[in-house]
């Protein structure tokens, strides 16, 4: 970004929503002081008018770089004076403009200190990245409880703000490793909150889509991990993914395993083929019991590997680095992120276990040229559905399965020419998937491109809790200005 000679003071005009040197309006405001940089050239403006997606584009009025999280609250508060949005954002990993805002957007990353460490937590500024997380936790030998996604950018308030999902097992979403939070509310308040203190704040903001604060500060529940990380991967083809979904399911439930992950790629010819990815964490006295952990599969692996934790934690961020060298994040992105319930693999087979391996079978065979890409796999991820603990974290019902699934095809135009009917009609075949996940009691992850209107963040929500975060709604943001772009409350 450049950095604009703009005389001081600056303000806004709110009748033109311009910002700028004094205008001699009575319509002109003096911004508040700010120990950090607030930014208006047209060039910065424009850089941060999409997200990762690149289908949707607002130009934010100003852009403030915090220095430390007065900042965030001086300005929350002017915003809520003035009846000026206002939007916090990390790395922008969500593709419909979840985190575009024209008013003024927040760049948490300049909130990316560690304040904290140790072996029983992490404490970080909201704009942390997870990478810088991970790191402090391995210098006392621990993790976070959950794990953590697998893109290592990733801004912590951001992530916590749609939920967070790793490839571990049995350990819920990253909201629930958090021990507390300060949380700047639509008003410029600052609160800390936790489940002893402000609790109804505290399990609103996570995985509430920025609608009720802007997380600045986070405290992790850490646990200890082994050094090690011994990989397996199965190969499935296309005819085999009753296999694939079935030695998930066992291996899910099995206690000696740590993480799965299941990917489909794009064959040269062909129909896609499933690998089932497997992560066991250990110590060198102890490796893994193979005979022991595999027996029950439908086949052995296909390849075996070793490597450190953190080698473990960084492959796909490596990956993706490599990709953005290429252009990636210039592609149109059009993703699809859905949840859906399955049984065990103890359970019985029933109705719905059956819907939902028709279900994916389905989506994988509507998958055509315009879906895959290097950059674009199919993934599965298998948690036990009741190690969610967060009520705005909305997933399926626990009576549909004990299993919870999240399905995500993310789409992408990398290596393709598009036209203009690529957004549509892959958002129209979103909608669709959608609809399809809702009937069998699936809900949205609502990083991906998939259109919602306010009936449907009722029924996400569920009539009663949706009154309720209407109510909190009321309480901590009763201007309405913090975080448009997911339109849940316009």
């Amino acid at each position: 970004m450049t950095t604009p000679a703009y005389p001081d003071p600056i303000g806004i005009n709110t009748e033109t929503g311009q910002w700028g040197s004094d205008d001699g309006s009575s319509a002109w405001h003096r911004a508040p002081h700010l120990k950090g940089e607030l930014r208006l050239a047209l060039e910065d403006r424009q850089n941060a008018a999409h997200d990762q997606g690149n289908i949707a584009t607002i130009e934010p009025a100003a852009i403030l770089l915090p220095k430390d999280p007065s900042d965030v609250g001086a300005m929350v508060t002017f915003c809520h004076q003035w009846g000026i949005q206002i939007a916090p954002r990390g790395a922008g990993h969500t593709s419909f403009g979840q985190s575009l805002v024209s008013g003024v957007l927040i760049d948490m990353r300049p909130l990316n200190r560690i304040l904290a460490a140790d072996e029983r937590f992490v404490e970080a500024e909201g704009g942390a990245p997870l990478g810088d997380i991970v790191a402090a936790g391995l210098v006392h030998d621990v993790r976070v409880r959950t794990g953590v996604p697998s893109i290592l950018r990733l801004t912590i308030g951001g992530v916590l703000s749609v939920g967070g999902i790793s490839t571990l097992r049995d350990q819920g979403g990253l909201v629930d490793a958090v021990e507390e939070l300060d949380v700047v509310t639509g008003t410029g308040k600052t609160l800390t909150c936790s489940l002893h203190e402000n609790v109804e704040l505290f399990h609103a903001v996570l995985g509430g889509l920025g609608q009720f604060g802007i997380i600045t500060r986070v405290r992790l529940a850490m646990v200890p991990v082994p050094p090690l990380v011994r990989s397996y991967t199965f190969r499935y083809e296309h005819q085999d993914l009753r296999d694939a979904l079935n030695d998930q399911r066992i291996l899910s439930d099995h206690p000696g395993i740590d993480e799965t992950l299941i990917r489909w790629a794009q064959q040269e010819s062909g129909p896609p083929i499933a690998e089932l990815g497997v992560g066991i964490y250990y110590h060198p006295q102890t490796p893994p019991n193979e005979q022991e952990l595999f027996q029950a599969l439908s086949r052995a692996p296909i390849r075996t590997a070793d490597m450190t934790y953190w080698e473990r934690a960084e492959s796909v961020d490596k990956r993706y680095i490599g990709y953005e060298a290429q252009g990636w994040s210039r592609t149109t992105k059009v993703w699809a992120d859905n949840f859906l319930p399955d049984r065990s693999s103890t359970a019985p087979i029933t109705d719905s276990s059956k819907v939902f391996e028709e279900l994916v079978r389905k989506v994988l065979e509507e998958l055509t040229e315009r879906d895959w890409s290097s950059t674009s796999p199919v993934l599965l991820f298998r948690k036990h559905r009741g190690t969610f603990q967060r009520r705005s974290f909305r997933l399926p019902d626990a009576a549909l399965g004990e299993h919870v699934c999240l399905f995500d095809i993310s789409s992408d135009s990398f290596g393709k020419t598009i036209d203009e009917s690529y957004v549509p009609e892959l958002m129209a075949r979103n909608r669709r998937w959608y609809e399809q996940a809702r009937q069998a009691g699936g809900t949205l992850y609502p990083i991906g491109a998939t259109q919602f209107d306010a009936s449907d963040w009722e029924h996400h929500y569920g009539s009663e809790y949706f009154a309720e975060l209407k109510r909190l709604k009321a309480k901590y943001d009763p201007g309405n200005v913090l975080t448009p772009g997911p339109g849940i409350f316009s």
